[in-house]
């Protein structure tokens, strides 16, 4: 299988490097990554300016620009002589649930693959402690290994994450929902002279309480869980009733 491989923790991030070391053997992985860390730019598209790409190896190349860059010049420059039957956004230094997906670049990586019709996962390793990478390396062998059962949700973008244990440490695999976050208003002022202010944002918001399996809930008791992402931003259910509104007014 040809794969393209991104991040947003940046090309030296332990995550990227892990899953390719795993797969380039068994399959033929273009790693594109980010010169540096790019956690939180979301679907952010570099333009009005130059974006820089160096080839270390002519599998591995480094971008000076988001995942978003990174995935839009490899499908449409890069590898435009041998299209990858896959795009992979990870692993990720650290969960990507509920809420997160919007800022996310690793969910945003993903996001741009599908957009331009490849099947897309987003893939992310829970915490920052023993960095068990091989176990979300050796989920994404069995995904691809399944593919072909796959193939009726290539229209869905796969946020998956994946708790840090060893993979005999997991309890199974959940298909459920997103999870939500309590709104995070938390900041720091951090210096402010005449009417120039320093700010650092606060941590997330702690997750909602649900009465319904979702991603938080499943990863916190050792499951791998995938939520399958539509890209239609277009609320169907409201588009009647809105027309008819506007009919009025």
């Amino acid at each position: 299988m040809n794969i393209l491989l991104t991040n947003d923790d940046g090309y030296k991030a332990e995550g990227i490097n892990e899953l390719y070391h795993f797969l380039k053997n068994s399959h033929d992985v273009t790693v594109i990554a980010p010169s540096t860390d790019k956690s939180g730019s979301s679907s952010s598209l570099t333009i009005r300016k130059h974006i820089e790409a160096t080839k270390i190896s002519n599998n591995f190349i480094v971008v000076d620009g988001t995942p978003v860059d990174c995935v839009y010049l490899g499908l449409n420059y890069f590898l435009a002589d041998r299209m990858p039957d896959l795009v992979i956004s990870g692993i990720n230094h650290g969960a990507n649930l509920g809420d997160d997906i919007i800022y996310s670049g690793t969910f945003g990586g993903a996001l741009e693959g599908r957009n331009l019709c490849y099947p897309s996962i987003a893939i992310s390793l829970d915490g920052r402690g023993d960095k068990y990478f091989k176990t979300a390396s050796l989920f994404i062998e069995k995904l691809i290994n399944a593919s072909n059962l796959l193939k009726p949700f290539s229209h869905n973008i796969f946020n998956i994450n994946v708790p840090d244990v060893m993979f005999s440490d997991l309890k199974g695999i959940k298909v459920v929902p997103h999870g939500r976050r309590h709104p995070s208003s938390e900041l720091f002022l951090d210096s402010s002279i005449e009417n120039c202010f320093q700010f650092t944002l606060g941590k997330a918001g702690n997750p909602i309480s649900s009465k319904f399996e979702d991603d938080f809930q499943c990863l916190a008791n050792n499951y791998i869980t995938i939520t399958p992402v539509s890209y239609n931003y277009n609320d169907e259910s409201s588009l009647q009733s809105l027309g008819k509104l506007m009919e009025k007014i």
